[in-house]
């Protein structure tokens, strides 16, 4: 799918104009993150939400993506920032809410981490993320909270 996606982006995009180039860019910063690809993830992402803002799929990948590549505070509160945009966008993402407390942990924000691991738990608690990261954030289990990505269709 990679070498497509390269493909298609490199100039040969067949099917792909102004109306529908966000899609490409999106879905394209979306594979790299799950392949860890961070740092060209980043901008395909930027450029995609750039054109179309209204992708929370795209946002948590994003948020992703900084979070995994952060070098400091300032990319991890860039992350949480990524998140939240997302999270305003589906308040009831139990997703969203997970990540944002596994960057929350990171960021040693040890309330709002909890709060996010409480709200992720609240609307999808069995999920395995939700109940992984829950377990650390809240029950105080060792380990390393985890980051997820979800995808969906848009319009």
């Amino acid at each position: 799918a990679k070498a497509r996606f390269a493909k298609i982006v490199g100039g040969h995009g067949i099917g792909f104009g102004h109306h529908n180039n966000f899609l490409l860019a999106i879905d394209y910063g979306w594979l790299l993150t799950r392949l860890g690809q961070y740092s060209d993830a980043v901008p395909m992402l930027q450029r995609g939400l750039q054109l179309h803002p209204g992708a929370a799929y795209a946002w948590n990948a994003l948020g992703v993506a900084v979070a995994n590549s952060a070098t400091g505070p300032r990319d991890l509160q860039a992350a949480m920032d990524h998140l939240l945009r997302a999270v305003e966008m589906q308040p009831r993402n139990a997703v969203l809410w997970s990540n944002a407390a596994a960057i929350a942990s990171a960021a040693g924000v040890v309330e709002q981490a909890a709060m996010a691991a409480r709200n992720a738990a609240a609307f999808e608690p069995d999920r395995e993320v939700v109940a992984w990261n829950a377990k650390i954030l809240l029950e105080g289990v060792p380990g390393q909270p985890r980051l997820e990505l979800f995808l969906e269709r848009l319009r």
